[in-house]
C-alpha cells in the first residue's frame, strides 16, 4: 500500500502492443495500442479511424490504490448503466458437466438441480451447434444441433427459464473451424497470415 504505481490498460480484445523503454536522459517512454505486426487498416481520404481507448491510472499509494481507481472507471464509465448495480447471476455452465456431448435432456436435468442449489442461471456452452463433437470442427456453424436439442434452442431455453433460471448460451464468433460449412462457404473471411498454413 505504498509507493508510485502507474497502470495501463487497452480496452480492446485484439492483438496489441505494451511496450516502454528508457531513454539516454533517464526518461520513461511507454506505448500502448493495437500491434502493427497484425493490424493494417487503408485509411481512404475523408475517412477516419478511431483506435482504442487506453486507461492510464496514477497511484501514490501502491497496487491497492490503482486497483481500486482501475474498479471505480470501469465500474462508472465503462459498465452499462443497467448492469452497474446488479449483481453478477450464479451460474452453471454446462462445459465441466458435459463437455461436447450436451443435449436438451442433459440441460433440463441441469437446470432442475441447479435450482434447487439456488444457481441463478445455466450457460449452454460448446458443443449444441451441427457437427460439434469434439474441437476439429464446426466453429462458425452456428445452427443447433438437431440430434442433441430437438426442440431448438429455444426449446431448452424455455424449459431452462421454466425452473426459474436465467438462460445463457456460448458463442466464439471471432473464431472458424476449416471444417466448417462457413469456411468451406467464404475461406476469405478467415483472417490469417499469408502463407501460413491456417
Amino acid at each position: 500500500e505504498g509507493g508510485e504505481v502507474f497502470g495501463f490498460s487497452l480496452l480492446y480484445s485484439g492483438s496489441f502492443i505494451c511496450e516502454s523503454d528508457i531513454s539516454e536522459m533517464g526518461r520513461l517512454r511507454f506505448n500502448m495500442g493495437l500491434n502493427p505486426e497484425t493490424f493494417r487498416w487503408n485509411l481512404q481520404p475523408g475517412k477516419s479511424f478511431h483506435s482504442p481507448e487506453c486507461l492510464m491510472v496514477y497511484s501514490k499509494a501502491g497496487l491497492g490504490e490503482m486497483s481500486r481507481k482501475f474498479h471505480c472507471i470501469v465500474r462508472n464509465r465503462i459498465v452499462p448503466e443497467r448492469f452497474r448495480d446488479e449483481p453478477c447471476p450464479i451460474l452453471l455452465n454446462s462445459w465441466e458437466a458435459s463437455y461436447f456431448d450436451v443435449t436438451h435432456s442433459k440441460i433440463v436435468s441441469l437446470s432442475g438441480a441447479a435450482a434447487k442449489l439456488g444457481i441463478e442461471m445455466i450457460v449452454l456452452d460448446d458443443g449444441w451447434f451441427a457437427n460439434r463433437n469434439d474441437a476439429t470442427s464446426s466453429l462458425g456453424d452456428w445452427k443447433p444441433d438437431r440430434k442433441k436439442f430437438p426442440f431448438g434452442i429455444r426449446g431448452v431455453a424455455h424449459q431452462v427459464e421454466g425452473e426459474g433460471l436465467k438462460f445463457g448460451i456460448w458463442i466464439e464468433p471471432e473464431m472458424v473451424s476449416i471444417d466448417s460449412e462457413l469456411y468451406r462457404a467464404h475461406p476469405e473471411w478467415c483472417l490469417h497470415v499469408p502463407g501460413r498454413e491456417i
